[in-house]
């Protein structure tokens, strides 16, 4: 059961519905609202990705997030334990359904939510993440926030089946993810080149002859300010929207997010974009956001090469994951999307699932139903 009362917590009284072990506090986020403390000092306890950091919310709510949006804090024995941020929508589908939504951390307009969050989660620990969930799910339901709880990207984990394996509980997206273990290479002493496959090191060694053969060796420049990074941002975006006809970069809400959180994070180390060059030939960009000794691969803009032996591509990533690897970070994740390069350079997968969960009305009830009859009918 859930109930309200007025709680003592962190020695201050606050309305917050009880959940078990926790106390769950909804309040509207305004654009005043001081958040930064908070999240700062949960953050430096919980080890989150980049995509839960202060960084890259607090560019997301400058940014995207309309006012006022929802703050969801989880208490356990007087501290917080989780932190989330939720945007209210009302949906209409199949002109008859109509939904009050919230999501975590994105808006539901496909404009905004272009800038693309993944591992998305409640700020919080391991031992807290997925039970902490559920608590705020329990009380936006019970006291009438929201019909549907939507979370995209959601990492998928042995804890995760807690939350998934559920009733009213709907996958509407499955996406694969793909990493390279560096500090692996680390402990086994191996370079990159000698941890990939024979198939693929013989592809990377043959494109790197044949460019050094033509223009020269392949080389990787750094962005040494954020003024060089964001000028490297706007030529990858060159590159990707002739590859691309649905590219972020013919979206100003995501290229504004991205040049913001360029500014904001570079100084700090959070920020890498790099160009491959071969003599002074430009073949690309890489733009990268690093924290927790990850390095998360975001995007690439390449040139098309006509010759199919010629692969910026893992030439680029080949040198970049080198150049992290003698720098000590522990991960290279190129995160979720299905492509050959990733199959080719990564040593491990991972998943994601953008779920849809709702709060048992009758309307939605029907709607699964509906859905299960049509899986049911294609099955045969």
């Amino acid at each position: 059961m859930t109930s309200t009362d007025r709680c003592k917590v962190a020695g201050n009284s606050i309305q917050a519905s009880r959940i078990g072990e926790y106390q769950v506090s909804i309040t509207r986020l305004e654009k005043n609202t001081d958040l930064a403390t908070d999240w700062l000092k949960l953050e430096k306890q919980v080890n989150p990705s980049i995509f839960t950091s202060w960084l890259w919310i607090s560019t997301w709510l400058d940014q995207i997030a309309p006012p006022p949006a929802l703050l969801a804090k989880v208490y356990a024995n007087q501290e917080i334990v989780a932190l989330g941020v939720f945007i209210l929508k009302k949906e209409t589908r199949y002109s008859l359904l109509s939904s009050n939504t919230a999501r975590l951390h994105q808006t539901g307009l496909e404009h905004e939510d272009q800038v693309w969050i993944e591992y998305n989660a409640l700020l919080a620990s391991p031992e807290h993440k997925i039970p902490a969930l559920l608590a705020v799910e329990r009380v936006l339901f019970n006291e009438g926030y929201c019909d549907e709880l939507k979370i995209s990207m959601l990492s998928t984990t042995p804890d995760s089946s807690a939350y998934l394996d559920r009733e009213n509980v709907n996958v509407d997206l499955e996406v694969v993810g793909y990493k390279r273990n560096l500090a692996l290479c680390r402990q086994k002493k191996a370079t990159v080149l000698q941890a990939v496959s024979s198939n693929t090191r013989q592809q990377i060694r043959r494109s790197m002859r044949l460019y050094s053969e033509q223009f020269g060796k392949p080389t990787i420049l750094d962005a040494q300010t954020a003024e060089e990074a964001l000028r490297m941002f706007d030529e990858a975006g060159s590159f990707h929207k002739q590859r691309w006809i649905d590219s972020g970069f013919h979206n100003a809400a995501f290229t504004d997010f991205h040049k913001d959180l360029i500014k904001r994070g570079f100084d700090h180390g959070n920020i890498r974009l790099s160009q491959l060059h071969v003599g002074n030939r430009l073949l690309g960009v890489f733009y990268f956001m690093i924290y927790g000794n990850t390095a998360y691969f975001y995007l690439q803009g390449l040139r098309h090469e006509n010759n199919g032996k010629l692969k910026p591509g893992l030439c680029g990533h080949s040198l970049l994951m080198q150049d992290f690897l003698d720098q000590g970070v522990d991960e290279y994740d190129f995160m979720g999307g299905d492509s050959q390069y990733k199959q080719q350079l990564a040593d491990c997968k991972n998943a994601f699932v953008s779920v849809r969960t709702h709060n048992g009305d009758w309307k939605f009830l029907i709607e699964d139903g509906a859905r299960h009859l049509k899986r049911l009918m294609f099955k045969h």
